[in-house]
C-alpha cells in the first residue's frame, strides 16, 4: 500500500512472498512471483544470488534497471544489512513486515520521498497494560491461573519491529 500510495514506479526487485500481492496490487510488473515453474529453476537459483551477493544485487540492477526493493526483512535480514549501509539505497519505509528502499541514483523522481525515520510507526500504546495504566499487575497465583484459562499470543508485530531495528 505504501508503495501505491508513494507513487513507486517501473521496475521493483520484490521477495518471492511479496510477488503475488505485488502483481495485483501495482500496475508495473514484478521481478518474481510464487508461480515458479514458470521462471523455471534457473532464474530462480539467479534470483537466489541476487539477495545474498552484493555483486549480484548490483549486476541485477544495472541489467534490469531496478528502481526499487521490497523485501520482508525478518527472512532477508543480510539484504536490509546491505542495502541500509549503501548510499545507492534510501531506505523510505519499513512497517511489522517489510522494508521498501528506493534506488537514489535513478531518475524515477523519488526524491520527494522522505527517508524513512521511526516516527513512520506508530508506538504501541501501553496504557492498558497491568501496572502501566491498566489496574495493577495479577499476583503469581493469578499469572499461573491465567496461563491455564486463556491462549497465549506470540507479539509477532512487536517482535518483528524490534529485530528491525536491530
Amino acid at each position: 500500500d505504501f508503495a501505491a500510495r508513494a507513487g513507486l514506479r517501473g521496475p521493483v526487485l520484490n521477495h518471492l512472498n511479496f510477488g503475488g500481492w505485488l502483481m495485483w496490487r501495482l500496475p508495473d510488473p514484478v521481478f518474481i512471483d510464487g508461480r515458479l515453474e514458470v521462471v523455471g529453476e534457473e532464474f530462480f537459483d539467479y534470483y537466489h544470488r541476487v539477495l545474498t551477493s552484493p555483486e549480484q544485487l548490483e549486476a541485477c540492477v544495472s541489467r534490469y534497471g531496478i528502481r526499487w526493493a521490497v523485501f520482508p526483512y525478518t527472512i532477508s535480514p543480510g539484504l536490509l544489512s546491505r542495502l541500509g549501509r549503501d548510499p545507492r539505497w534510501s531506505l523510505v519505509w519499513a512497517d511489522r513486515l517489510a522494508a521498501v528502499f528506493v534506488r537514489t541514483d535513478s531518475n524515477q523522481g523519488t526524491s520527494a520521498l522522505r527517508p524513512y525515520t521511526a516516527s513512520v510507526i506508530e508506538g504501541p500504546n501501553l496504557r492498558p497494560l497491568p501496572g502501566l495504566g491498566g489496574g495493577p499487575r495479577p499476583g503469581p497465583f493469578r499469572t499461573w491461573l491465567s496461563g491455564l484459562l486463556r491462549r497465549a499470543v506470540f507479539p509477532d508485530e512487536d517482535y518483528n519491529m524490534g529485530l528491525f531495528h536491530v
